[in-house]
């Protein structure tokens, strides 16, 4: 009798500890739901000529997308959201990253670095702040693979939006 209530309390632990589940765990207290202000331009004028209109626009709604796919928060306003999530956009850079034998530039890396605040709205509370966050793609400017600087910015926010989306959900 004794080894058959063993096995019965084996049974109930292992499978206790078995269960799986996609919803992730947010590391802030009560937190169900999240606001996304629209990221500011913050980089410094002597830096503006290389730059895309509507960086802005395109990066926060980037973020409240992927925000929305994620679905470990829901989507708010401000005066009404558990968390604000505040962004700056500190600079926008290309560096050469290849270059053909002629030694001109065949290739870019573009970079997009923000500054983010994750803040509880009802305390003001800050859990984060990121100063040098950043998403970035390569692209060429020659060749069959040619793409405009528009369309690398847009796979840059992609990659940032993604990167902002996970620092928030699993803070990591």
């Amino acid at each position: 009798m004794k080894s058959k209530a063993f096995w019965l309390l084996a049974l109930w632990v292992l499978g206790a500890g078995c269960g799986y589940t996609n919803k992730i765990v947010l590391p802030y207290d009560r937190a169900e739901s999240i606001a996304v202000p629209m990221f500011t331009n913050a980089i410094p004028p002597e830096n503006i000529l290389t730059y895309v209109a509507g960086l802005e626009s395109r990066l926060t709604q980037a973020v409240v997308n992927d925000l929305a796919k994620d679905g470990n928060l829901r989507l708010e306003g401000t005066d009404q959201a558990d968390l604000i999530l505040r962004g700056e956009i500190i600079a926008y850079e290309q560096e050469p990253f290849r270059f053909n034998r002629f030694e001109q530039v065949d290739e870019y890396r573009l970079f997009i670095v923000v500054k983010l605040t994750l803040e509880d709205r009802r305390t003001g509370k800050v859990f984060w702040t990121e100063e040098n966050f950043s998403g970035d793609t390569q692209y060429f400017i020659n060749g069959p693979r040619k793409i405009e600087e528009e369309q690398a910015a847009g796979k840059a926010i992609t990659d940032l939006a993604g990167k902002i989306v996970n620092r928030v959900v699993e803070d990591w």
